[in-house]
């Protein structure tokens, strides 16, 4: 087996809802993600220096992504979407070895 089939099996394993992962809605449409609010509290930390920077960061394999209407792929900042019923937009996007790390900001009233 390949390093690379070795990270598509990994993937698919992490991202299994009995173990790890959940289902959101996404542009309306139902992806599997884990959510990751541990992640975002360092990166708000570290990487941004304190300030608040969104509401939900979702790890989210790669072709997962692939399924969601109405958005690059990888999402690109400032690209409109809903989680849920929630509007909101991406902060911020990364990829790693076919996973995408997602920032979404609930849109404020």
């Amino acid at each position: 087996m390949s390093f690379r089939n070795d990270i598509a099996s990994d993937i698919k394993n992490i991202m299994d809802t009995d173990e790890f992962a959940d289902t959101f809605q996404i542009n309306g449409v139902s992806i599997t993600a884990i959510e990751d609010g541990d992640d975002l509290v360092r990166r708000v930390q570290t990487d941004y220096g304190g300030m608040a920077v969104g509401d939900l960061l979702l790890r989210v394999a790669e072709d997962e992504w692939l399924k969601v209407p109405k958005i690059s792929h990888p999402p690109v900042q400032g690209e409109a979407a809903t989680v849920g019923k929630k509007p909101a937009v991406i902060f911020a996007c990364s990829r790693s070895e076919g996973m995408l790390a997602i920032i979404f900001q609930y849109k404020r009233k």
